[in-house]
């Protein structure tokens, strides 16, 4: 599990060891964000784990596999993700 924190939101990354919940979730790692009250803002399943992942104020900006072109940009206090 990798894990950060910022003043207003924690975020985690976990592996899912279960074949069976790989299966469910269509996925081997969940991403997180959780605001400091307490609301789950984001949650995604990723195929590949996430390589690289900053926070900038209100949005995190992640990377998953070293080879993949796709920059992901969460903007968190809208709950809102894109790919670029």
């Amino acid at each position: 599990m990798q894990s950060a924190a910022t003043p207003d939101y924690s975020i985690f990354q976990v592996e899912i060891l279960s074949e069976e919940l790989r299966n469910h979730y269509k996925g081997a790692y969940l991403l997180e964000v959780w605001s400091k009250d307490g609301d789950r803002i984001l949650h995604k399943v990723l195929q590949s784990e996430v390589s690289k992942w900053k926070v900038y104020d209100n949005v995190l900006i992640f990377k998953t596999a070293f080879d993949s072109p796709l920059i992901h940009v969460c903007f968190l206090k809208e709950k809102t993700i894109t790919a670029v």
